[in-house]
């Protein structure tokens, strides 16, 4: 992603962080895990359901990026765009001039 907002690369950055410690993390716990309930190998099950939960929490990161960056994009658009000049002798208009 091409981010131009600081928060939304610090947040998008600590998603995809987040990703990878969660893939190992599940491996790692999916291991140990087969020592507590003496199983051979690698608790599958432990495993995909950390994967699973970790993949879902990481979108709210990616999808927090998302909305931060769409937002600067149109905060940025309504700065720079022509506002309305907003005239000082407004109460003064005659409606037929309007």
């Amino acid at each position: 992603m091409n981010y131009k907002n600081t928060v939304a690369k610090v947040i998008f950055y600590s998603g995809a962080i987040y990703a990878l410690l969660i893939f190992s993390g599940g491996v790692f716990i999916g291991a140990k895990f087969q020592d507590i309930i003496y199983l051979e190998g690698l608790s599958w099950l432990v495993a995909m359901v950390i994967w699973m939960v970790g993949f879902a929490s990481s979108l709210l990161f990616f999808g927090g990026a998302e909305i931060i960056e769409l937002l600067d994009k149109q905060n940025v658009r309504a700065v720079h765009e022509e506002s309305p000049k907003i005239r000082a002798d407004y109460q003064h208009i005659n409606y037929k001039d309007l």
